[in-house]
């Protein structure tokens, strides 16, 4: 699973219009479509820009096969392997429940 952002969405530009449109500070009508649920908020007013970083590192490790850092797993900041172990099973559990899902 991969998390991408619309484009266009940038908390420094947006203007007071947009974040209303957009879903800033309220519930919008159309929402953001991602994998299979549909956020009603701005996804960028959902989580700080830390944990989105972790999100595209993450994505860009798995993707690419390869560490944040030169090195073996032992030389890997343990904040990073941290986060990335709780990112790993955040997807495990979608996934399992999505196989659930198709169960039924």
């Amino acid at each position: 699973m991969a998390v991408f952002l619309p484009k266009g969405l940038d908390c420094q530009t947006c203007t007071e219009q947009q974040k209303k449109v957009r879903g800033c500070k309220e519930d919008t009508a159309t929402g953001y479509l991602l994998e299979d649920e549909v956020l009603k908020r701005c996804p960028l007013a959902l989580i700080n820009y830390e944990t989105f970083a972790y999100l595209q590192i993450y994505n860009l490790c798995e993707n690419f096969r390869k560490l944040p850092f030169s090195g073996s797993f032992a030389v890997q900041p343990a904040k990073v392997m941290i986060a990335f172990n709780f990112i790993k099973q955040l997807y495990i559990k979608k996934h399992n429940a999505s196989i659930e899902k198709m169960k039924k």
